[in-house]
């Protein structure tokens, strides 16, 4: 139900759910069993340039997210977040 009204305000999205679960821009749900590095979502607007990496671990939980917009990097990882070179800790 969640899915389905949250599609109605956003088709054009791109969405990855718990341990493993992702909804492309057509909204097909399926399941996704790796441990490797995939593309979110990867796009050029108004000379933005913006890539969105994930990668999960072997328990099939969300690991790393890893953002680059216009050559600016932000990763997520274990409880961290790094802008560039500055880190942050998520308590």
């Amino acid at each position: 139900k969640t899915l389905s009204k949250t599609a109605r305000f956003y088709p054009d999205s791109c969405r990855s759910f718990g341990s493993g679960a992702v909804q492309p821009f057509n909204g097909t749900l399926f399941h996704v069993r790796s441990d490797c590095t995939c593309t979110l979502t990867s796009f050029t607007h108004n000379r933005v340039d913006c890539t969105i990496t994930t990668r999960r671990g072997r328990n099939g939980l969300q690991e790393h997210v890893e953002i680059l917009i216009n050559r600016i990097r932000t990763v997520l990882h274990n409880g961290s977040i790094q802008v560039e070179e500055t880190k942050k800790y998520v308590t």
